[in-house]
């Protein structure tokens, strides 16, 4: 169904009609506003906490493999002699 509204969604002629299409294919906010009372608010807002915090793992994952990656290049040159060079070809 998706396919289809993408497909319909690349056709169309006039900017209402490419704006009301967009904007059903994207809902993002759809299933949040929907629900009743607090549920909205605290839905939200752990939703933003677990966006927050797995970006937190994924930038400490990077941070450690650069520091594992400069460890092994630093191994490699002082203990055992290996020279690496990088040359742009």
């Amino acid at each position: 169904m998706n396919l289809d509204v993408l497909g319909d969604w690349l056709t169309l002629e006039t900017l209402q009609d490419w704006w009301s299409t967009a904007n059903r294919f994207v809902r993002f906010w759809g299933p949040v506003v929907a629900l009743p009372g607090l549920a909205a608010p605290v839905s939200l807002l752990g939703s933003l906490l677990s966006l927050l915090i797995l970006s937190g793992v994924a930038i400490a994952g990077l941070a450690t493999f650069i520091v594992a990656a400069l460890m092994l290049y630093f191994m490699l040159n002082e203990v055992f002699g290996l020279s690496i060079d990088l040359a742009v070809a």
